[in-house]
């Protein structure tokens, strides 16, 4: 999109450039707001955007899409907001992805999950689900990212099953991130949940 490489306080003014963002961090937020035509989202808060329902008019609006930390915390079934993250997207644009990934298999928590609610009683935590059938189920021990009663973690992602699901989705490229980069700061020391870039065509 910029033609170059550049670290986020070098980021050059491209107005053109349209992106919208997942609950990012304002760390990187404020920049993009001021370098790019960009919108930071959030479910809970305006503005508004819930990535499993968007609306008809924000389809191939954007050149990228940001998604960092979100997807192991959307409803079932999670390729719906793959989907959406395919939509939103000019062709030629990217999506943006981060998520915990771990494995040869992508463990679903609740892949029932239809009406449910999180309870506490006597200091513990448990996910309360009726089915779309009407079965009802309780789960012990939720995992929860940033404290109980925050944001419930529906799933641990394979990072190869994650790149299939993009795929699926329709991207033409999916790429995990693996490049070192000490002059930004950019030092991988894993080799599982790194970033990915998902490149839809643009044809």
């Amino acid at each position: 999109m910029l033609g170059s490489s550049f670290p986020l306080k070098r980021f050059p003014v491209r107005r053109q450039i349209h992106g919208i963002g997942l609950s990012d961090w304002d760390g990187y937020a404020a920049t993009l707001a001021r370098c790019f035509t960009y919108t930071n989202t959030f479910f809970h808060t305006e503005p508004l955007l819930d990535i499993s329902n968007i609306p008809d008019d924000r389809n191939g609006r954007y050149d990228f899409v940001i998604a960092t930390e979100v997807l192991e915390h959307v409803v079932p079934p999670v390729d719906v907001a793959l989907a959406n993250l395919f939509h939103l997207l000019k062709p030629g644009g990217a999506a943006i992805v981060t998520v915990p990934w771990f494995g040869e298999v992508t463990q679903e928590h609740y892949p029932d999950l239809f009406d449910y609610r999180v309870v506490e009683s006597d200091g513990k935590w448990q996910v309360h689900n009726r089915t779309r059938d009407g079965r009802t189920q309780i789960f012990d021990n939720p995992c929860f990212h940033g404290g109980p009663g925050a944001t419930l973690e529906m799933r641990l992602f394979s990072g190869a099953d994650l790149v299939r699901r993009l795929e699926k989705a329709g991207f033409e490229k999916v790429e995990i991130c693996r490049p070192t980069v000490r002059e930004y700061g950019i030092v991988f020391q894993e080799t599982w949940s790194l970033p990915m870039m998902a490149y839809k065509s643009a044809r």
